[in-house]
Formats: structure tokens, C-alpha cells, sequence
């Protein structure tokens, strides 16, 4: 006789019963993002959106430039500060979002200038040697602010540029890692620096985003 663990007849195996439930919470979320496309796809119609989007990618990627010259020459740029990068990066996506979607309010588009000028503003206001209770905080928000960039790009409908801003969503990702690493293991670069990176490559991101809006456009004045 086989001596194996007994199961009752009728009962799944807790691999399937995990399986089903994994089946299940990801087609919650599929539906979820199909819906939000729904909503998202009445966005960024006019003609201007496009222009805008690639001349606040472009600002965002000089402010990130800025940052990066001052850590090349170890802070000795006059005028500059620690997390004025991401401070005034944040507060340029907010007013030109504001313009780009009035009358209506993009709350996930606004979340993301408001979490890039916490960053900035937590850097500018941080000890001289940092703790977990400064550093928790830091990831925290720098998690949220790539977790909503991927957000964003996953529910941007197909055709409207979604990889570009997944792409930037995943690269804040990466150097969130970069970030924990460093801190923890091997304490070389400053996190004013990595979200000088990471303000960088949002800012190609959005003049992906900007230029594909172009595209986009021209494709559907041909059809």
C-alpha cells in the first residue's frame, strides 16, 4: 500500500488552490488597467500636448544635468543645492500638466511632480549622515514614484507612447535598487546623484512620450 500524505477526495491541492488564486488577482488587475485605458484614452488629444511634453522632457533633463556636473565636481557648483533637481523637476510636471489637462485635473500626473519634490525636499532637509529613520522615507517615496510611473505606462492605451513611460517607470525601479544597494553595501554615490539618474532618464522618457503623442496623431489623420 502506498504510503503517501492522504488527501481527501474532493479537495484541490494547495499548489492549484495558489495557482487559482494567482489566476485570479491577475485578471483583477488586468481589468483593472483595461478599464482605466478606457479613461485615459480621452487624453492628450490636442495638437499642443505634444510640443509640451517634449519641452518639459528636455527641462527635466537639463535640471538633471545640473545635478550630475555638481557630483562630478564635488559640489562646488554655486547656486546649486542638494535635491534641487527633483524639487523644481516635480513643480515644472505640475504646472505643465495643469496646462495640458484643463479644465480637468490628471491626479496621477500631478502625484508624480508632488513625489518628486518630497524627494528633493527630504535631500535638501537630510541629516549629514543618514539613518534608517531618514533613509525609510526616501525609498518609500521614490518606490511610490516609480510603482506610479509603471502605473501610468501600463494604463496609457497602446499607441500613446505607454512603453516610454513604462520604461522610465522600470529604470526608477533599478535605481531605487541602486539606491538600497549603495546605502547599505557600498556607500559611493549620493542619492542626490541617483535621482539626478533617475530624473534623467524620466525626461527621455517623456520626450519619447511627447514625440509617439506626434505620431500617434499623424497615423489617425491618414486612416
Amino acid at each position: 500500500m502506498s504510503k503517501g500524505p492522504h488527501r481527501p477526495n474532493g479537495h484541490p491541492p494547495r499548489r492549484a488552490l495558489a495557482a487559482a488564486r494567482v489566476s485570479a488577482t491577475l485578471g483583477r488587475v488586468q481589468r483593472m488597467i483595461l478599464k482605466r485605458r478606457a479613461t485615459t484614452a480621452r487624453r492628450f488629444r490636442k495638437s499642443s500636448d505634444s510640443i509640451r511634453f517634449v519641452v518639459l522632457g528636455v527641462l527635466l533633463i537639463d535640471f538633471a544635468a545640473l545635478a550630475l556636473v555638481n557630483a562630478v565636481i564635488d559640489g562646488s557648483l554655486g547656486g546649486y543645492w542638494v535635491g534641487m533637481a527633483p524639487v523644481f523637476g516635480g513643480i515644472l510636471i505640475m504646472i505643465i500638466i495643469v496646462r495640458v489637462a484643463r479644465p480637468a485635473l490628471y491626479l496621477d500626473w500631478i502625484a508624480l511632480g508632488v513625489l518628486e519634490v518630497i524627494l528633493g525636499l527630504l535631500l535638501a532637509d537630510g541629516p549629514f549622515v543618514y539613518g534608517l529613520s531618514f533613509l525609510l522615507p526616501l525609498f518609500l517615496c521614490f518606490g511610490m514614484l516609480a510603482l506610479l510611473r509603471v502605473w501610468i505606462g501600463l494604463t496609457l492605451p497602446p499607441g500613446k507612447g505607454a512603453a516610454s513611460l513604462l520604461a522610465g517607470g522600470l529604470a526608477g525601479l533599478f535605481c531605487l535598487s541602486w539606491m538600497i544597494v549603495d546605502q547599505f553595501i557600498i556607500s559611493v554615490v549620493e542619492p542626490d546623484t541617483i535621482l539626478a539618474v533617475d530624473l534623467l532618464l524620466t525626461g527621455l522618457a517623456i520626450v519619447g512620450f511627447g514625440l509617439s503623442l506626434d505620431h500617434s496623431r499623424d497615423s489617425n489623420s491618414r486612416r
